[in-house]
């Protein structure tokens, strides 16, 4: 499993669909530059999938916005209609970051920025932790001396 964080531009408008169980879900199309600094640009096309509280928030985004989505990346091969091999990259989103999911969200699924207007993020519950509390987390022991350099 390759876990990512994209960034780019939607080719079109998210498209909202339903599942064969009843469950929402958004997709879209994201155009994300993957070429070195040093390289003229290059365009991959990754598809985006999210469902429940994440695809309500891809929903709200329009074509030619920047999104940000974090996920599972999965690559994909298929034959073309002209019976060409091919590749194809999908993203199934856990969190999308986009200005427009600022807007009007409820304070028990977003992570508020602490300045108006800064955009937000979809946090999915978190499970609670069960086992031993975590030791303090002292640096000072790493050095020979004692000391942190």
């Amino acid at each position: 499993m390759i876990r990512a964080s994209i960034s780019g531009r939607l080719r079109g408008d998210p498209v909202e669909r339903t599942t064969r169980n009843d469950q929402p879900m958004t997709t879209v199309s994201v155009a994300v530059n993957v070429a070195r600094s040093s390289e003229d640009a290059v365009t991959e096309w990754v598809g985006v999938v999210a469902f429940g509280g994440t695809g309500e928030l891809l929903a709200r985004n329009r074509k030619g916005d920047l999104v940000e989505a974090m996920g599972t990346l999965t690559r994909s091969t298929f034959t073309d209609r002209e019976g060409n091999g091919r590749a194809s990259w999908s993203l199934t989103a856990e969190a999308i970051l986009s200005v427009r999911t600022s807007q009007n969200d409820g304070p028990e699924r977003v992570a508020r920025a602490a300045e108006p207007g800064r955009p937000s993020l979809y946090l999915p519950p978190v499970p609670a932790r069960s086992g031993p509390p975590l030791p303090a987390n002292r640096v000072d022991d790493l050095w020979p001396d004692g000391g942190v350099p």
